[in-house]
């Protein structure tokens, strides 16, 4: 090997005199992708670059889109909720344009609730509530609105006892 040169463990060649050096980029580049020219791959990975950014924003435009269509049945949510089973009740009080919610649970006293959001996917709008309190830690509600029954239908995920449970809430209209 010429002086200032030496060999690392992944077989390239590294310039110890820090001057740069095309022909050894170009060896490199050669080893890894024989046929290529370095423009070459430079050209196809910004071509792949370009490509996931547009189906990424063609997605993202899509699910705003699916929002928007679904923003009445969205905005149902809102109001008292109760799971007949045992008295439990989500109470949404306001959907944000993010998907965030607030939402208050109680059972019969209220319990922390982590996070919530909805989301809009097939047509259909879906609630996600996780809990944060002694006796609820990360235990979530995993919901789809009903619109021609106007309930809330779905699963119940209990993280003390790792169980699933299928549920539904109706409204309370009082």
């Amino acid at each position: 090997m010429k002086k200032g040169l030496e060999k690392n463990s992944h077989h390239c060649v590294k310039n110890m005199n820090h001057q740069p050096n095309n022909r050894l980029l170009e060896i490199s580049v050669k080893r890894s992708l024989p046929g290529f020219s370095g423009v070459q791959i430079v050209f196809l990975l910004i071509l792949l670059i370009v490509i996931s950014l547009l189906v990424g924003s063609l997605v993202a435009y899509k699910n705003h889109k699916a929002v928007k269509h679904n923003s009445k049945n969205i905005s149902k949510l809102i109001g008292k909720w109760v799971r007949p089973d045992g008295g439990y009740v989500i109470k949404i009080s306001s959907i944000h344009s993010n998907g965030n919610i607030d939402v208050a649970y109680f059972n019969p006293n209220a319990i922390n609730v982590e996070k919530a959001y909805t989301a809009s996917r097939r047509n259909n709008v879906q609630l996600y509530v996780e809990l944060n309190d002694a006796g609820y830690p990360g235990s979530k509600y995993y919901l789809v609105y009903k619109p021609q029954k106007d309930i809330l239908q779905g699963i119940y995920f209990q993280a003390h006892d790792h169980e699933f449970y299928n549920v539904f809430f109706l409204r309370n209209k009082n």
